[in-house]
């Protein structure tokens, strides 16, 4: 892997660990907890 790449991929987990700390959620987890808990028909 590039150097850049490398950097690259440090920087996005340091994000995903700062999200985790600082409790960010993203959308697609909101509605994996809802659709989890209520079943939704057509």
């Amino acid at each position: 892997a590039q150097p850049s790449e490398i950097v690259s991929l440090e920087i996005r987990a340091a994000l995903h660990a700062i999200e985790d700390i600082v409790g960010v959620t993203e959308s697609e987890d909101i509605l994996g907890r809802i659709f989890s808990k209520f079943c939704i028909g057509k």
